[in-house]
């Protein structure tokens, strides 16, 4: 006699069965009652503890030692869209508690955008607990502190505090009312609430101070640590403008230590290798007057197939640690490239760094080119790469106009 999950209707897939028994089980107790408050916390409740159980999840895969994770992130997908099956099953009442679930799940594994979209889909919906408002601050601050380290990497000093001024504008009310209304919410500790509160409100130091604290109590949580990085490289930056060079070295160095200790906590979750790619990117294009360090030997393998990409033993200064970093996160996934623009960006730090021919040979110019050239043909509407490319081509342009202008000159 075949059983109940097995007696699908035909063009039924047995997981949509099961998906629509488990929630039979959730709504019979609330329909029971008649109360539509009961059946709509019940749902609520249902899809906040499936969201927990792939965070714990997502939180011990990233935990463990460094390897290949393809297999555990693909099983945690797969739960996702059974968690999606079900919010479509439930019917509408479903749709907000489902997608910020959805939205919790994907933030547990890195992927900003589908934590964003999902997100956004929630709050639309009106579903706007504080559970979720908290989401919504945490995604928003991250775009906040991407774009702005991302921003220290322009080279003119006034384009880049009107692109600082445009990031704050568009990012920084939305994420301190976001911030408001998820008050109590904060994960794992309020002090990291109000480090990114101090952190929007441009109180860097005080930001600082906080992170370290939770950092120490609570060592798991890795993202403390990043944050701190990252604020401490914005601190930097304000200093070195500011004329201390001695003070803005030593935050750099703290932010290197905060970047050691999530990155040895958590070997396999890659935003902790790229967080040190974006900060020491940004260091090369802000210190002008320091050597950009050595990278390791180069050849064509991975992570862009038929692309020269750099591995080997870590190179010192801040372009052997970025190097390595993306090596590290490579390793996790080797059958996806590591996020092409990080490198590109590394690249054109270096090909632009007026002390380049010290350290670097003639290559790094042509590798960008190409590691654009292979990504633009996977994916043509990256907006990111199209950017990074021009960059690239601006640099060998100049290259080629100063290369001219020197020839041209009358040999003494």
């Amino acid at each position: 006699m075949k059983d109940a999950a097995n007696a699908a209707p035909p063009g039924w897939p047995r997981s949509a069965v099961l998906a629509l028994q488990v929630l039979w089980l959730v709504a019979a107790p609330a329909c029971a009652t008649g109360t539509s408050f009961q059946r709509d916390t019940s749902l609520a409740a249902y899809f906040s503890e499936a969201a927990e159980r792939i965070e714990a999840r997502a939180r011990a895969v990233d935990l463990a030692r460094s390897h290949d994770v393809r297999m555990e992130h693909a099983e945690l997908r797969d739960w996702m869209q059974t968690l999606s099956m079900e919010m479509m099953l439930a019917g509408p009442k479903a749709w907000g508690p489902g997608q910020a679930a959805l939205a919790r799940a994907a933030l547990a594994l890195g992927d900003l955008h589908a934590t964003y979209v999902h997100v956004e889909a929630a709050w639309s919906a009106g579903y706007h607990e504080p559970s979720v408002a908290w989401t919504r601050a945490l995604v928003l601050s991250q775009r906040y502190r991407e774009q702005r380290v991302e921003a220290l990497t322009v080279l003119d000093l006034d384009q880049r505090r009107v692109r600082e001024q445009d990031v704050d504008f568009i990012y920084r009310r939305s994420v301190l009312d976001m911030l408001r209304q998820a008050r109590g919410k904060e994960a794992p500790s309020a002090d990291y609430g109000a480090a990114l509160v101090a952190l929007h409100e441009d109180r860097l130091d005080a930001a600082a101070d906080l992170l370290e604290s939770v950092a120490t109590e609570y060592p798991w949580f890795v993202e403390a640590p990043l944050l701190r990085a990252d604020v401490l490289l914005l601190r930097s930056a304000q200093l070195w403008e500011e004329g201390h060079k001695d003070a803005a070295r030593a935050q750099l160095e703290n932010g290197r230590k905060s970047l050691a200790a999530a990155r040895s906590t958590a070997e396999s979750r890659m935003q902790t290798h790229l967080a040190q790619v974006r900060f020491e990117s940004a260091v090369i294009a802000l210190l002008r007057t320091d050597l950009p360090g050595t990278m390791p030997s180069y050849d064509r393998e991975e992570p862009v197939p038929g692309v020269m990409s750099f591995h080997g033993p870590e190179g010192s200064g801040p372009a052997g640690r970025a190097f390595s970093a993306l090596d590290a996160a490579s390793r996790l996934n080797p059958s996806a490239p590591v996020p092409p623009c990080l490198r590109l960006r590394l690249l054109n730090a270096l090909v632009e760094h007026p002390r380049r021919q010290e350290a670097f040979n003639g290559h790094l110019a042509q590798h960008a080119s190409e590691i654009a050239n292979v990504m633009l043909a996977r994916d043509p509407t990256n907006r990111c790469v199209h950017e990074e490319r021009l960059r690239t081509q601006v640099s060998q342009a100049e290259k080629a106009r100063q290369e001219r202008f020197s020839s041209s000159m009358p040999s003494v």
